[in-house]
């Protein structure tokens, strides 16, 4: 049995000056990897990619955007954590959203605003709205003088 060299075989099959990889200078055969097929793989592999990217900061913003809608005195917390849980593959992620949803306050308070006292509302302190009192009262008494004139309503009991 004739045993024949491996390179001189490899002769045989490829000429002497051409490319051993198609698609590259010295290919003699005219032959181009860059087709239509492969335009399009690369342009779907693009717009994936885009896809994803913009998934992640949709879903990066979201509890942002909940705890705003809301009304949450904790909106710069819950966007970080939002953020660094998804930069930790998603583990933290879920408590940000859970956490935009919670409402913050005294236990019955119904609202995540701060709890104002009558006090701090009639002083001039930065933690109440300032209002003029006089001015309300006058409305008071004007609107309680036209209840006056109007007649009673007789009710028509069983």
């Amino acid at each position: 049995m004739a045993t024949i060299n491996m390179s001189a075989r490899y002769a045989l099959i490829r000429p002497q000056n051409s490319s051993p990889i198609r698609g590259f200078p010295g290919d003699e055969t005219g032959m181009n990897m860059i087709d239509a097929p492969t335009i399009f793989a690369w342009v779907v592999i693009a717009v994936l990619l885009l896809v994803i990217v913009v998934a992640i900061v949709v879903l990066g913003s979201l509890p942002k955007k909940i705890a705003l809608k809301r009304n949450h005195p904790q909106v710069d917390a819950i966007n970080a954590a939002s953020w660094i849980g998804l930069a930790l593959m998603g583990t933290g992620w879920p408590i940000a959203f859970v956490w935009a949803f919670l409402r913050a306050g005294p236990i019955g308070a119904g609202s995540a605003d701060p709890v104002v006292t009558p006090d701090e509302l009639r002083s001039e302190s930065p933690k109440g709205p300032r209002h003029d009192w006089g001015e309300l009262e006058a409305r008071i008494v004007k609107l309680e003088a036209k209840l006056a004139e109007c007649e009673p309503i007789e009710r028509k009991t069983k």
